[in-house]
């Protein structure tokens, strides 16, 4: 099975903000391990007194206005965001990355969070059939989301 984790980025009421993202990070069950594992290890070095305690949000690591990242120069900060990359990187045959940022102007009247969701989901089960029709793996998909409001 394929996991999507999706992810959003903007407030849709904001009127400072011209986008909404959404973006996600697609890996195969099996390599989920691998993955978590090394994000664990990254983990430790930043805060070993609560490595759990860790999210590795980017914007939050680079603006470095909160703990833990706050006491972290802004090149260490710009270190893990690569680490963390690197990460998912290292699964490379089995991780595919989506992002779908929706200009808020351009889509009046619309919902960015919902056009964003629908394009990703086509887009990942464009993937799907691809792996199926190419390769004939048949594995399924999940999508998990933490989305700031609800569709």
């Amino acid at each position: 099975m394929y996991l999507l984790y999706l992810d959003d980025s903007g407030s849709v009421p904001n009127k400072n903000e011209r986008y909404f993202v959404l973006a996600g990070v697609c890996v195969f069950e099996r390599r989920i391990h691998w993955v978590q594992e090394r994000l664990d290890k990254l983990a430790e070095t930043i805060y070993p007194a609560d490595p759990n305690g860790i999210e590795f949000h980017p914007s939050e690591i680079f603006s470095g206005r909160k703990p833990p990242w706050n006491s972290l120069k802004p090149d260490r900060r710009k270190e893990i965001i690569k680490q963390v990359l690197q990460s998912i990187d290292a699964e490379y045959e089995s991780t595919v990355i989506f992002a779908c940022a929706v200009h808020k102007g351009s889509f009046v009247g619309q919902d960015p969070v919902l056009l964003a969701f629908e394009d990703l989901v086509s887009r990942f089960d464009l993937l799907l059939k691809r792996k199926y029709s190419v390769e004939g793996d048949s594995h399924r998909g999940l999508i998990t989301a933490c989305l700031s409001r609800l569709l």
